[in-house]
């Protein structure tokens, strides 16, 4: 028996696959991922996440570059907490990175 009920797409299946290093660089450059809406600070510091485990940094050490303390690193890191700009662009320089803001349409 054949079945000619049409395939429902969600939003991931509709999507165009994106590979693990563009989606980084996507993040940290704060474009949005195809199908996405505009990059959030959760999202952002998701990416940023990645970034230090990628770097094979521990919390504990890039909080001691922000002078913060890894538990608030960490509620960043699972947006429990957000953290204002200057310390967004701060968390991404210690990671060797540059973040650029731009007004959304």
């Amino acid at each position: 028996m054949k079945d000619d009920t049409p395939l429902k797409l969600t939003r991931d299946y509709a999507r165009p696959p994106v590979d693990l290093a563009t989606r980084k660089l996507l993040v940290a450059l704060g474009r949005p991922l195809p199908g996405d809406e505009p990059l959030t600070a959760r999202a952002l510091a998701a990416g940023l996440a990645l970034r230090r485990v990628a770097l094979g940094l521990s919390q504990k050490e890039i909080a001691k570059r922000l002078s913060k303390s890894p538990r608030t690193l960490r509620s960043w890191e699972l947006g429990s907490r957000i953290p204002e700009i200057p310390t967004l662009i701060a968390w991404a320089t210690a990671l060797g990175m540059q973040l650029c803001l731009k007004e959304w349409p």
